[in-house]
């Protein structure tokens, strides 16, 4: 997905997994190589209980945080026109396989 994404708007990566998945070394480094990308931006997860029952870090952030986070990021790209988002302005993107939300948050320049 990375490589058909347009470098030039921002990738904001929600993941959400099981603790012992999430302080896996290689979960840290495939972050670490995409954030080096230099457009994507990683919302860390948080501490809960988590599907499985465990408590630990892995929980994806309130949809109220993440939506503020996006939001914050089209007004950066944009600080002197920033209309409301609709539906289409917000694509969500789920991803099992490597435990992440990717949202896309674009808007017309």
């Amino acid at each position: 997905m990375l490589r058909a994404w347009d470098p030039a708007k921002v990738l904001v990566v929600c993941p959400a997994m099981n603790t012992f998945m999430w302080e896996h070394p290689s979960t840290l480094q495939s972050l670490r190589q995409i954030e080096r990308f230099g457009f994507v931006r990683v919302l860390q997860p948080v501490v809960k209980t988590l599907m499985c029952n465990d408590t630990g870090t892995g929980a994806m952030e309130s949809v109220n945080v993440i939506a503020e986070y996006v939001m914050f990021q089209l007004a950066a790209d944009s600080p002197t026109y920033f209309p409301p988002p609709s539906p289409s302005s917000l694509i969500v993107i789920f991803s099992t396989f490597l435990g992440l939300l990717l949202l896309k948050a674009h808007h017309a320049k």
